[in-house]
């Protein structure tokens, strides 16, 4: 426990450098924006600073970080305006910051982007982070079987577009 807010700082700054890489791809998949998951991802840690002297209580100041993350991305899908229309899909970019060419990935990004926020959510949730149906339940504030219903209604759009022909997740068809 830090004796000082000096310290508190120094140890926040070291938890947001090393979370921030994770927490930027978990909220890029969901948001299927570079620019918005940065603002995301800023805004989270800002309010995890707020309640950092808080975190020795935490299970894990990473996961506190990510529900604080999923909870603002739920929070702006549900806004009726975001303010921004964009014109042009920018290029992929890897965890570098250099353009990803890979047609898979791409497909992968635009079959992602169609899927519903909620579907895409519990999918960046459940196979990116690697959580458990009842973690991501929990984290998303909703059943087991809503999380099921709709990881498998995600799954199946993707199936059917053809883009999980490269990737094994979700068992297979």
């Amino acid at each position: 426990m830090p004796r000082n807010r000096a310290e508190a700082d120094k140890d926040f700054t070291e938890f947001a450098v090393g979370a921030y890489p994770a927490l930027l791809k978990t909220a890029r998949l969901m948001t299927s924006d570079l620019h918005a998951a940065e603002d995301m991802v800023q805004n989270a840690l800002e309010r995890v600073y707020v309640r950092w002297h808080r975190h020795a209580s935490w299970d894990s100041p990473h996961a506190y970080a990510r529900q604080v993350l999923v909870n603002l991305v739920i929070k702006a899908t549900k806004r009726k305006w975001h303010n921004e229309i964009a014109h042009a899909v920018p290029p992929e970019r890897d965890a570098a910051g250099g353009v990803e060419h890979t047609a898979e990935r791409r497909d992968l990004g635009v079959a992602l982007r169609s899927l519903p926020a909620a579907q895409r959510v519990a999918l960046v949730l459940r196979y990116y982070e690697d959580l458990s149906v009842e973690e991501t339940a929990r984290t998303l504030g909703c059943s087991a079987g809503t999380v099921k219903s709709r990881t498998n209604r995600a799954l199946t759009a993707l199936r059917t577009s053809g883009v999980l022909a490269e990737y094994d997740i979700g068992g297979g068809s």
